[in-house]
Parts: structure tokens; C-alpha cells; sequence
């Protein structure tokens, strides 16, 4: 069982886990693009928290949903939401396809929500493997956060697991590499994309090493122009 508490993690994750506000109005900021891919919904068995913090029982069946929010081409967030059917106030999660839940519910005012909750997931957890799976990150444990959401008496848990998120160089032009990486350092991004144009610092591996040495930011992968 996943260990969930309300205190948020400390460093660069902090600051997008712990904001109340929609996680998908922030990644719109950071973000060109930004879609959402179903992955699947459908019933199937939940977990013991989950089934609590939804008032079901122990071996009930409960609709899942699991989605991806993608930036500018990258898995960034694996999302993963229970409820106990789709039925009265929750219809619409039968026809909610590639659309955005965080924006449906924080659209609406009917809607309450309760505390954040936050859960280092271990490599054990289920909710870690479906999430490395989905997103293809490798990590040995990912930072989640989720909360509960009731209309009309009829509650709805929402979670999300964080992939790593990177800056692309591209996106701060006109301003050159090493820029991106002061930004992705001072904004707390887990790494840079470089991509290789006429700035000689992309066009020199020993360059960029020194780069992402200096302000601890990995070079998670190196593209030809593609803007």
C-alpha cells in the first residue's frame, strides 16, 4: 500500500505538485503543444486506499482511467483516476475520451475538492509500474500527489504521477543554450533537450557537458531543428 501524507516533497517538484490550481493549466505555461491520450477506462479492482477514499467495498469492481498528458511530444504526466461508477453526476466520465479531466472539474463550481495528498511510489507499487510503463521513464521511485473530488455526493479520486519533465533549448529562442539551462535550473526542470542549430554550444558535446555539470541539469536528448 502506497504511504499518501499531505506534506509535499522538497526540491524541484515541489512547486508543481503542491499547487492547488489544475496541473494541466500549468503544464499549458511550459508547454507548445499539450495533449491528453487515453490509455484506457474501464472497471477493474482498485486499491485499498482508493477504494476507502471512494466509499466503495473491498473487491468491488470501480471505473479506472488512465491518461497521459504530453508536452510538445513527451509523456510528462501519468494520471490515474477512480470512481465508483459513471452513473447520476458522473456520467460524463463515459464519453470524457482525450479530454482534459483536471479542466472539466475545476470548471466546476458544483465540484468540492479536498486536501492534496502526496506518496513516494516504489518500484512495487502498481501505480509506479503503470506509470514507467505508460511514460517509458525509468526511475526507482516517482513523487504522486491526488485528491478527492465530490459532486453531489458522489466522489471521484484523481492522482497523478510525475514523469521527468525536460526544457527543450528551442523553446527560449531567441536567447542561446546555455540559457536553457539557467532557466531549467532556476525553474526546476529534471533535465534539458538539446536541439542542435547554428549556436556553436549545441554543436560541441564538451560544451554541453560542462553545461549540464554546471548547473546539475541532465541532457535527457539531442534532436536536429525541428521547429
Amino acid at each position: 500500500m502506497n504511504r499518501w501524507h499531505r506534506l509535499p516533497p522538497q526540491g524541484p517538484l515541489r512547486a508543481w505538485l503542491s499547487g492547488r490550481g489544475s496541473l494541466t493549466r500549468k503544464l499549458l505555461r511550459h508547454c507548445s503543444t499539450l495533449r491528453v491520450e487515453l490509455l484506457w477506462q474501464a472497471r477493474d479492482r482498485a486499491l485499498i486506499d482508493e477504494l476507502r477514499a471512494i466509499c466503495a467495498r473491498r473487491g468491488e469492481g470501480v471505473l479506472t482511467r488512465e491518461v497521459l498528458l504530453v508536452c510538445d511530444g513527451r509523456p510528462v504526466v501519468f494520471a490515474h483516476s477512480v470512481a465508483r461508477d459513471a452513473r447520476g453526476p458522473l456520467r460524463f466520465l463515459r464519453n470524457q475520451g482525450n479530454r482534459s479531466l483536471g479542466a472539466r472539474l475545476f470548471a466546476d463550481p458544483r465540484i468540492a475538492r479536498g486536501p492534496l495528498e502526496f506518496a513516494k511510489l516504489s518500484s512495487r507499487s502498481p501505480l509506479h509500474r503503470a506509470a514507467t510503463r505508460a511514460t517509458a521513464v525509468d526511475a526507482a521511485a516517482l513523487w504522486a500527489r491526488r485528491s478527492r473530488f465530490v459532486l453531489r455526493g458522489r466522489p471521484l479520486l484523481v492522482g497523478s504521477d510525475s514523469a521527468r519533465l525536460a526544457l527543450s533549448t528551442a523553446s527560449v529562442y531567441p536567447e542561446n543554450c546555455a540559457a536553457a539551462f539557467q532557466h531549467a535550473d532556476r525553474m526546476g526542470y529534471d533535465g534539458v533537450e538539446v536541439m542542435v542549430w547554428t549556436d556553436p554550444v549545441t554543436q560541441e558535446a564538451g560544451a554541453l557537458r560542462a553545461l549540464s555539470e554546471l548547473h546539475g541539469v541532465p541532457i535527457v536528448s539531442i534532436h536536429a531543428p525541428t521547429l
